[in-house]
């Protein structure tokens, strides 16, 4: 697996891309694996390679929660084991499966410490995160179904690089905090539209530009 794909990794020099190679491994992580927070006593960090990791706050009583992110291939995943002992108010779980560069943490704080490049990589994808949450909260608050779903719809397309999501309308309502019967009326909606077509377990998108508008995302 070429680790120039993951976008922390392209923004180091050969060389020191090598040495954060030199320090992990390749692994393969599997649908609903959970990542963070973990008991692992060497708190694995993740730079993901072509797997999708959902970011999730979890529900109260007995309520799934709600997913607030989702890391692709432009970045890392368990950054609370670098710098907290007290895990974070979220859960990372991988929703895409796919391999990504295995790290110990207690490794990864000595690179950070003597690589700045990495250092300032790793800053830049936090913030560039942080900015993605903080958009996707603000449209997830004013829009309607319809529109949360085509915005989830096309930031699942734009993380796998896919137009055919292997993902169940359950799967959708979970992401969205919603009532899966919500999720089937949106969906049918852009179906009767021409911008997806609906299978059992995935969902073809057709019209990524429509499916931009109706999320919001252009005019």
């Amino acid at each position: 697996m070429n680790l120039s794909s993951n976008g922390i990794v392209q923004q180091l020099t050969t060389d020191n891309a090598l040495r954060l190679q030199a320090s992990g491994k390749v692994v393969g992580l599997q649908a609903d694996q959970l990542l963070e927070p973990l008991d692992d006593p060497a708190k694995p960090v993740y730079f993901l390679l072509d797997a999708v990791v959902g970011i999730w706050v979890p529900g109260t009583g007995g309520s799934t929660g709600v997913a607030v992110a989702l890391i692709g291939a432009e970045g890392m995943v368990g950054c609370s084991h670098l710098w907290s002992s007290i895990p974070g108010p979220w859960v990372a779980r991988v929703f895409k499966p796919g391999q990504a560069l295995q790290v110990e943490a207690g490794e990864l704080r000595g690179l950070l410490a003597s690589m700045p490049g990495l250092a300032g990589a790793v800053c830049r994808f936090l913030w560039q995160q942080t900015l993605e949450i903080a958009r996707l909260s603000s449209r997830m608050q004013l829009a309607d179904i319809r529109s949360q779903l085509a915005l989830w719809l096309h930031l699942l397309q734009h993380k796998t690089g896919q137009q055919t999501l292997r993902v169940t309308q359950q799967a959708l309502a979970d992401m969205m905090g919603t009532r899966r019967v919500s999720v089937t009326l949106a969906a049918g909606q852009l179906q009767n539209e021409g911008i997806v077509t609906l299978r059992r377990g995935e969902i073809q998108i057709h019209d990524l530009q429509g499916l931009a508008q109706v999320a919001g995302l252009q005019a």
